[in-house]
């Protein structure tokens, strides 16, 4: 039996439980693994085809060759859609594979402009809960969310988290490059009436002299802020823009002390189930105001996220 066990995009993995799978490169590089039940049994042909709505952008053709690599070459790849790629190989007995498949998104980072807000007062320690209500008022057909919360950011779609991931945005030096998450097909929570939200705890963004990198302070090191844009489309073809911006909330929530090395304290008695719907008040409510970007260049996050595997009971 001859099988193709993996496709990698960009040499990086294109499984399903690695959440969605994000590119900038409009030309990515296609990889992938091949297991044979058979000896000396090597590939001597490929073909590989991507499609997005039924529409083939790409069919390479049967091509002779030995190398499980290949550049994309075909039309223009349309962001923020599943992308299919498959790929079928022959090998030297003149067998042949299946299809094996997996999707993937373009990101659509490049065309948005996004905009940095923090706490209208500095809130020491505690995380930070930003908040904007907002309207849908014709029928949606997608929606994807871009958010750079630094240090971490946990992204909500009218009250749902909405991804697996934890530790968002991989850690960098935000005065080069600030990661943004993509979330597409974001559209499966959306309603008439909508509350996006994002709690902003500290993580790298706050440790002061705590930390150092090759014994020199850390130098990217600030107030905690986000940038954060939904991108709305409707079935009339038109689309919308929510970004952030100083008509966002932002309160104070039950975290009330986050620190990287020092842990998180969570004061029950302080939470609000419903401050992150659509209509909320939380107590201590008050305007975002807008802050200077930490100069970074805002890039895509194209790393396989952190996700939680397995929980380990307590021992008593």
């Amino acid at each position: 039996m001859l099988q193709v066990t993996d496709i990698r995009l960009d040499y990086g993995s294109l499984k399903k439980e690695n959440r969605y799978r994000i590119t900038e490169n409009r030309n990515p590089v296609f990889t992938w693994a091949v297991i044979s039940d058979g000896t000396n049994v090597t590939q001597k042909a490929f073909r590989v085809k991507v499609w997005s709505a039924r529409k083939v952008l790409w069919d390479t053709g049967w091509r002779e060759a030995g190398e499980s690599e290949i550049t994309y070459a075909g039309e223009e790849l349309p962001p923020e859609r599943r992308n299919y790629v498959s790929v079928c190989v022959r090998d030297s007995r003149g067998e042949c594979s299946e299809d094996f498949t997996e999707y993937f998104f373009l990101s659509g980072l490049k065309e948005l402009e996004l905009h940095w807000i923090t706490s209208a007062e500095d809130k020491g320690n505690r995380a930070l809960y930003f908040k904007k209500d907002f309207v849908c008022c014709k029928k949606v057909a997608h929606a994807t969310i871009y958010a750079c919360g630094l240090g971490y950011h946990e992204v909500y779609l009218n009250g749902r988290k909405t991804d697996r991931a934890v530790q968002d945005p991989a850690v960098s030096d935000y005065t080069r490059h600030c990661y943004v998450t993509v979330i597409p097909e974001a559209e499966e929570l959306l309603k008439e009436q909508n509350c996006i939200s994002a709690i902003v705890g500290q993580g790298w963004r706050r440790v002061g002299n705590e930390a150092s990198y090759y014994w020199e302070p850390i130098k990217f090191c600030g107030v905690p802020q986000l940038a954060m844009a939904l991108h709305v489309e409707y079935e009339d073809s038109s689309d919308e823009i929510i970004r952030t911006d100083d008509t966002w909330f932002c309160t104070e929530g039950p975290i009330i002390f986050s620190h990287l090395f020092d842990g998180e304290t969570f004061d029950a008695g302080r939470v609000e189930p419903e401050w992150n719907q659509f209509g909320a008040v939380p107590a201590g409510d008050a305007l975002a105001r807008s802050v200077e970007t930490p100069g970074g260049k805002l890039e895509s996050m194209t790393l396989e996220p952190i996700i939680e595997q397995e929980e380990y009971p307590a021992r008593t």
